[in-house]
């Protein structure tokens, strides 16, 4: 476990995830497991849910509005039935923590991209329109609060860079269903193509549609959005990212959320993760979290 990870657990309660040995670990884990058991009934970990089909299955999710969920489009796909599902079929509860919800609502409409053409297309001009928007039966971000959005994208991407804000992706590993589950100081890698990110964070089965965001302009920010697990023409295992900039556009200019969704995230009425706020107020300690070989860039390793 990285220092950065142990000075979280003594200032935010975060509780370090059993060791397991490597090879018992699921698809995504890269290198050493460095997810780590967060308070869902805090803000952000209170806006990060954990989205349910009628078939069974699971995927996360984040609210980015009162009712307004953002998630894969793939996971709106029911397997049983090999169609879409229908909206009385999905659930979404927020902030779970040893399966006991923060809060939770079903679901009244489900919006994805004409571009996205299922589950069923492996390719990645398909995976960079695996999102979806989820409008909520309750408003019960009022409660838990939702996180802002970022306008990255190829052409602000530099901007970002510069900026090294420490990341996080956080889900409900389906391993780890019961509560969500963190990784903190994680790194955008590169493009695979102008709407698709690689990063290095651990995400698996059930982590789709989780959120990789940053505290950003004075809010918690997203940033990408986890859809895939891939190789890239070698061994080694990358996470497919959406970056929000262009959906966020895409969205709003077919007045699928309001401008609103721009004014940054709401903290609602569950309390702040404060000592986690802390930690990202202050970077990176230098070598902490940075990648094997990349210890001496300090904060400039949240990206490369």
């Amino acid at each position: 476990m990285r220092l950065l990870c142990a000075a979280v657990v003594c200032l935010v309660g975060l509780v370090a995830a059993a060791d397991v040995r490597a090879d018992d670990l699921p698809l995504g884990i890269k290198g050493q497991d460095d997810r780590i058991a967060v308070d869902g009934r805090r803000y952000p970990w209170s806006t990060i849910g954990r989205l349910t089909r009628g078939d069974g299955s699971l995927c996360s999710g984040v609210l980015i509005g009162p009712d307004l969920v953002l998630t894969a489009a793939h996971c709106l796909w029911n397997d049983t039935r090999q169609g879409w599902a229908t909206t009385d079929e999905l659930f979404f509860a927020a902030g779970l923590t040893d399966d006991l919800p923060t809060a939770l609502s079903g679901v009244v409409r489900t919006r994805w991209p004409r571009e996205y053409h299922g589950p069923g297309d492996l390719s990645l001009d398909n995976s960079s329109h695996d999102w979806a928007l989820l409008t909520l039966r309750d408003p019960i971000g009022t409660r838990v609060g939702w996180l802002g959005v970022s306008d990255l994208s190829p052409e602000t991407y530099d901007r970002y860079r510069q900026a090294a804000p420490v990341l996080i992706r956080a889900g409900y590993s389906v391993d780890r269903r019961a509560t969500v589950h963190a990784h903190l100081g994680c790194h955008l890698v590169g493009w695979v193509r102008p709407g698709l990110l690689t990063h290095d964070c651990d995400a698996t089965e059930g982590d789709s549609g989780s959120p990789v965001f940053a505290y950003l302009d004075g809010s918690f920010r997203v940033l990408a959005l986890h859809v895939s697990t891939f190789r890239e023409g070698s061994p080694e295992i990358w996470g497919g990212a959406i970056p929000v900039g262009p959906l966020v556009r895409e969205a709003l200019a077919n007045r699928a959320v309001p401008n609103s969704v721009l004014a940054g995230g709401q903290q609602g009425d569950a309390p702040l993760a404060s000592g986690l706020l802390a930690i990202l107020q202050r970077g990176h300690p230098t070598g902490e979290v940075a990648p094997s070989g990349q210890g001496d860039q300090g904060n400039a390793a949240a990206f490369r």
